[in-house]
C-alpha cells in the first residue's frame, strides 16, 4: 500500500469547508457536511429534528446577544437531521491539502472530543476543522 503523502497528485487536492465562529474561533466542517444553513430560529415541532449546542460540548460561555442572530447548520448524517448552533457562519472556503495540518499533542482537549482533527491557517487565523458526524455529545 502507497502512503498517502506518496500518491501522485494528493498535494494538489483541494477541499471545501464552511467556517463558522462560535465565541472567539474559527471552526470549519467538510461543506458536504451540511445541508443547509438557517438565520432565523431553527423549527420548533418536529420531533424527527435533533439539536446541538457546540457552546455546551465545548464548555464555553453562553452566547452574548447582538445584533445578528445565530446561524443553524442543518446536517443530515448517522444522527438523522440536527440542527447545530453557531455564532456565525463566515462562508465557504478551498483548502489545498498541504494547508491542512492535525492538531498538535499540546492541544489536548480533542481527546475528549474526537471530531476535532485538524487545522489550518488563514489569513493570520487559526480554523480548527472536524467532522460534525463524530461529535460526542454525552
Amino acid at each position: 500500500m502507497t502512503p498517502a503523502a506518496q500518491i501522485p497528485g494528493m498535494h494538489q487536492e483541494t477541499f471545501d469547508f464552511l467556517v463558522f465562529r462560535l465565541g472567539p474561533f474559527l471552526l470549519g466542517a467538510v461543506a458536504t457536511q451540511i445541508t443547509g444553513i438557517r438565520h432565523k430560529d431553527m423549527p420548533k415541532n418536529e420531533s424527527d429534528v435533533k439539536r446541538l449546542d457546540l457552546r455546551g460540548i465545548f464548555h464555553l460561555t453562553p452566547r452574548e446577544e447582538t445584533a445578528l442572530p445565530p446561524a443553524f447548520l442543518e446536517v443530515s448524517g448517522e444522527r438523522g437531521r440536527t440542527y447545530i448552533s453557531v455564532d456565525a457562519a463566515e462562508g465557504i472556503i478551498s483548502l489545498n491539502l498541504s494547508q491542512i495540518r492535525k492538531l498538535p499533542p499540546l492541544i489536548d482537549f480533542h481527546k475528549s472530543q474526537p471530531s476535532l482533527w485538524g487545522l489550518a491557517l488563514l489569513d493570520k487565523e487559526i480554523i480548527f476543522l472536524m467532522d460534525l458526524d463524530q461529535l460526542k455529545t454525552e
